[in-house]
């Protein structure tokens, strides 16, 4: 009685420890240690069947669905090691989708898990592909694949270079030469100057790279800083009165004494009296530096796109500068001797230093190798102008210019913003290596030009304190824009 007893207690334990593990497949194992055949009732919600190894659903899906239940002899009799299970990821003991680690394939009776990692690359070179915080594990995608993180595969940093072909606006300057028929005293043909022939606008080349390095595998936060220059933009002009077509050639202006536009002759035909021959050279100059310290920050990020924010210091400086220089040859009898040689040099400057903060945002949208950009950012701070007149002759009182009479420089500071956006599209070349073309716009609102200093109202009376021209410091506007060529780098 006592072993019957026994008998039907140890049968009692074995089948409601087999039924509590059945799900893992391990009821074999456990009826080996009982030394016992255990009964295995049918059952319809999770439990091992009399004929069959299989696991059926639950009616209250607390319990996984495993049928045909193929996983190894060496894992049902608890004899295999991690190595035994590399091909056979489904292993599953719950719906979570965790798999045995090779601790528990050990110890049957372990509880330990872990959650799938993703493999540092796929067989065919793309990347593995999973959902931040997931455990379910997805499968490798194509061509140019993503990190667990969600992002592409992390790199240490960036670095991007691009040659910039940008214009800027034509400068706004009074006429400041004009030619006639030969013998015309009044030549009113604008050749420089004004609207009809405006100076400036012409390309002005240049250069950008920006180089930066992630503070996380995840790509959420990083530093980094950007450089912009364009070689001195500039633009000559010269204009000779004896040339293939003489001309009468002249500086125009306003006569204060006499109140009515009059011309400064350069150069005259005065027939059998003789001629004065000479020449007119107009030079502007314009050239731009940019430097920025930022951080960037991750906003938002899907499978194919991200969006971040950026902030940090920017440091700019746009010149500007505007050089007139003529030279007469005197050949008219009755006034100075022949071949005397009269000039005039004029000089107006600018330089615009700007030091402040930025803001803006980037984004990023990935279709296969083609990824396309857009940036927008403002910069906000203290434009300090800087104007400049100066001029020299042979001809005049106190060496002064001809429209550079009022010689001298004058500053101011300006609190003003600096707005920019860009857009540009990318194809990757090499894993690390991007090809680029894109669009540039800046915007200047509060800037000094060398044309705001020019004033064409002369006063000619020789005196030492002439009443005109007057000190001009006009505020203006500046853009540049343009076409990026160049190359990203990822590493």
């Amino acid at each position: 009685m006592r072993d019957s007893n026994m008998n039907k207690n140890r049968k009692a334990l074995s089948l409601a420890l087999g039924g509590m593990i059945a799900p893992l497949g391990l009821a074999n194992v456990l009826e080996d240690a009982a030394g016992q055949e255990m009964a295995r009732p049918q059952s319809s919600v999770g439990r091992i069947g009399d004929d069959t190894d299989s696991v059926a659903e639950s009616t209250d899906n607390q319990s996984p669905t495993l049928n045909s239940d193929t996983r190894p002899e060496a894992f049902l009799k608890n004899t295999g090691t991690a190595s035994d299970f590399s091909g056979n990821p489904e292993l599953l003991d719950s719906q979570q989708g965790d798999f045995y680690t090779a601790s528990h394939l050990q110890s049957p009776g372990a509880a330990s898990h872990q959650t799938p990692s993703a493999p540092a690359s796929c067989s065919n070179g793309s990347i593995y592909d999973s959902v931040v915080g997931s455990s379910a594990s997805m499968p490798c995608t194509s061509g140019c694949g993503t990190n667990a993180c969600g992002t592409k595969l992390a790199k240490l940093g960036w670095a991007e270079v691009d040659a910039l072909l940008w214009w800027g606006p034509n400068s706004t300057t009074p006429p400041l030469v004009v030619s006639g028929p030969v013998g015309s005293l009044t030549p009113n043909n604008v050749l420089a100057g004004g609207a009809q022939a405006p100076l400036g606008g012409g390309l002005l080349p240049g250069i950008r790279a920006n180089l930066g390095i992630w503070l996380d595998d995840c790509e959420t936060t990083g530093v980094g800083g950007r450089f912009t220059t364009l070689l001195t933009g500039e633009t000559s002009q010269s204009f000779v009165s004896n040339g293939p077509n003489p001309t009468s050639l002249g500086l125009p202006f306003f006569n204060v004494s006499s109140g009515a536009p009059d011309v400064f002759l350069v150069a005259l035909d005065a027939g059998a009296n003789g001629a004065d021959t000479g020449s007119v050279t107009v030079n502007n100059q314009t050239s731009f530096l940019q430097a920025e310290a930022y951080g960037r920050f991750l906003l938002a990020r899907a499978q194919t796109a991200r969006a971040d924010l950026l902030g940090g210091y920017t440091f700019a400086r746009l010149d500007d500068s505007l050089g007139i220089l003529s030279r007469t040859v005197d050949g008219i009898s009755g006034g100075a001797p022949d071949g005397t040689v009269e000039t005039f040099n004029d000089q107006f400057s600018t330089q615009n230093t700007f030091h402040g903060g930025h803001i803006g945002f980037t984004t990023d949208i990935t279709r296969g190798c083609w990824t396309f950009s857009t940036l927008s950012k403002v910069s906000i701070g203290n434009m300090r102008q800087v104007g400049t007149v100066a001029g020299s002759g042979n001809n005049l009182q106190n060496n002064q210019g001809f429209y550079a009479r009022n010689i001298g420089t004058q500053t101011r500071d300006v609190f003003t913003f600096l707005p920019e956006a860009g857009a540009k599209l990318r194809y990757q070349v090499t894993e690390k290596m991007m090809l680029n073309v894109g669009y540039s716009f800046l915007f200047f609102p509060d800037v000094a030009m060398s044309s705001g200093l020019i004033d064409p109202n002369i006063d000619i009376t020789p005196i030492a304190a002439p009443t005109a021209p007057q000190q001009r410091f006009a505020n203006d506007s500046f853009y540049l824009h343009g076409i990026d060529l160049g190359l990203s780098f990822s590493f």
